[in-house]
């Protein structure tokens, strides 16, 4: 079994908005972007719980591509709806059952501000193709190229498990992400207690390997 702690680096390739945070009084908009408070400042976040939904969804889609067709596995993040049985649910938790995953909240790599994209838009009838009336609302965006930073930590990995939770990483960087559908590309800065004597695994992180 293993121990492996993972830095990771985040960095929009798309605009991206994680909602709904709580609302500033300088610009306010609808679907404001997360924020938490660090020290004196407010600063924009994509929390753990969103980063780790996301790692979940990535891994059901391509779970099979590891196990084989006829293994069984949940394919819901509905935790009503999970067995706590499966190869997800061990990695990711269950009803009563802990997560073998910890991750933290991600922030970005600068200290410097950054400037909050604002984009405004209606809904449409689909019946009409019209803007409904009073639908406009405005949504807080990260603008592409912005740097964040986080850790996993995962323990008591089982191979098949190291395997499955990599290979989700990477597969993270197809994966839509917030409000607006975004994308972000997964990079692996520092890796520690992996099983580099696994071609498969070994291969994974090379790929996903930081650079600037």
């Amino acid at each position: 079994m293993k121990n492996i702690e993972i830095d990771l680096i985040l960095t929009t390739k798309t605009h991206l908005t994680i909602g709904s945070g709580e609302n500033d009084f300088i610009r306010p908009a609808d679907i404001p972007q997360v924020k938490r408070r660090r020290g004196r400042k407010k600063i924009i976040c994509i929390p753990a719980t969103t980063l780790k939904g996301i790692l979940r969804t990535s891994a059901i889609q391509i779970a099979h591509f590891i196990l084989g067709e006829n293994e069984s596995y949940c394919k819901t993040v509905d935790i009503k709806e999970l067995d706590g049985k499966c190869i997800l649910c061990n990695i990711f938790g269950a009803n009563n059952k802990p997560s073998k995953l910890y991750c933290e909240d991600a922030y970005p790599t600068s200290e410097d501000s950054i400037n909050l994209h604002y984009f405004t838009q209606t809904t449409i009838d689909r019946t009409t193709g019209k803007s409904k009336e009073g639908s406009l609302f405005t949504r807080e965006e990260i603008p592409p190229n912005i740097e964040f930073n986080t850790k996993l930590i995962a323990k008591n990995l089982l191979t098949k498990e190291e395997e499955l939770l990599l290979f989700s990483l990477n597969n993270m960087n197809f994966c839509n992400i917030g409000n607006r559908s975004g994308l972000m590309k997964i990079q692996i800065k520092e890796i520690n207690n992996y099983s580099e004597d696994i071609d498969f695994i070994k291969k994974i992180v090379d790929v996903m390997r930081y650079n600037r």
